[in-house]
């Protein structure tokens, strides 16, 4: 593996940044912020199996398990925020590094994530995927897209995005 895992000093830090961030977010007027766990960057990094193999209490086996950082920074940020102010979290199935990676290998992965999000404090669900319009699972016969699953599974506000850019 490359990289170098984050102390608990650095996690620390990187939270109160995130609080920082957003606190000055909603000085300035913002209704809210999106806390971006996608697309290779940190809390994604968290999210997917093959990135996170922390052995403390940030890794684990299951979704839910590895979201145990940004979790503790969605609490930290509403704590600081108050009820009113919306926070986003916006995830990806796929990678830069490997289109076909997914953080949710299967659709009974995603429930206990997302109700791990709701509790922390999260208002709204944003998928990115590859292709908006894709089967999230094809080998389960359905053609329902990730965003599909996911409102099935939460009665929060869900949006998605995919194909920008993509021709074929």
């Amino acid at each position: 593996p490359n990289g170098v895992a984050m102390t608990r000093r650095d996690l620390e830090d990187t939270k109160n940044a995130y609080v920082d961030s957003a606190r000055i977010a909603q000085s300035l007027g913002a209704h809210g912020i999106e806390l971006h766990c996608a697309h290779g960057y940190l809390l994604d990094l968290f999210l997917w199996h093959e990135s996170n193999i922390r052995p403390d209490e940030y890794g684990g086996d299951t979704l839910a398990e590895r979201a145990a950082y940004p979790a503790e920074i969605i609490a930290a940020i509403r704590a600081a925020t108050g009820p009113d102010f919306i926070i986003s979290v916006r995830f990806s199935q796929w990678k830069e590094v490997d289109y076909g990676a997914k953080i949710a290998q299967h659709p009974d992965d995603l429930g206990p994530f997302l109700e791990r999000m709701e509790q922390a404090g999260a208002n709204v669900f944003h998928i990115s995927a590859r292709r908006f319009d894709a089967p999230g699972w094809p080998e389960l016969d359905t053609r329902k897209s990730v965003a599909a699953w996911v409102k099935t599974m939460t009665d929060l506000p869900v949006m998605t995005i995919g194909s920008v850019g993509l021709s074929t």
